[in-house]
């Protein structure tokens, strides 16, 4: 998140025009490389592969650049069939991680436009306390109610609706919708 952050600049039309491309541009991407795969064409697949690859990294999407790159790397290396299926699975899981969190950062700040927005949220000490949840709930990992408080005044009610869907992930230990609704607090935070 810091690169996209230094990226923007704190401008939220840039960071919101720039969120929305990346979601026009890659929304379908694994269906499209999947079927480009199908039909044996190779190479737009892995053209496709890269470009997500570059797009991920530049907006600071590291676990989805680096899934990109992995099958980037099997395309060059003229892997095919099943041996390409894990790639695909974890590109495939990546996308949807970010996706599911542009378009909820997005459906968020369209929200906070309408209704007047919200105090400003202490975001040093939010992102801090968002690198040590990732880093747990990757772990699978137990998360102390203190540190989801601490984060919670950290936000100073903004990112409400991302911080109780959070919560709820982490009370039935969904791992994977909870690292999306810290990943949707994180872009709430640029």
């Amino acid at each position: 998140m810091r690169r996209l952050d230094e990226i923007v600049d704190g401008d939220p039309d840039l960071l919101r025009d720039l969120l929305q491309a990346f979601s026009s541009d890659h929304t379908g991407a694994a269906d499209a490389i999947e079927e480009s795969l199908a039909a044996q064409r190779d190479n737009e697949a892995l053209r496709m592969a890269h470009n997500l690859k570059g797009s991920a990294a530049n907006l600071g999407a590291r676990k989805l650049s680096q899934a990109a790159q992995a099958l980037e790397r099997l395309l060059k290396a003229k892997a095919a069939g099943e041996a390409l299926r894990p790639a695909l699975l974890s590109l495939r899981s990546e996308l949807a991680t970010i996706l599911d969190a542009v378009a909820a950062f997005l459906a968020q700040t369209t929200a906070v436009e309408a209704g007047g927005g919200a105090v400003a949220a202490d975001s040093a000490a939010a992102r801090a306390l968002c690198t040590s949840l990732s880093r747990a709930i990757e772990g699978h990992e137990l998360i102390p109610h203190a540190q989801l408080a601490a984060l919670k005044s950290a936000l100073n009610g903004c990112a409400a609706k991302s911080m109780q869907q959070l919560e709820l992930c982490l009370s039935r230990y969904d791992f994977i919708d909870a690292q999306k609704a810290l990943v949707a607090i994180e872009l709430e935070l640029l």
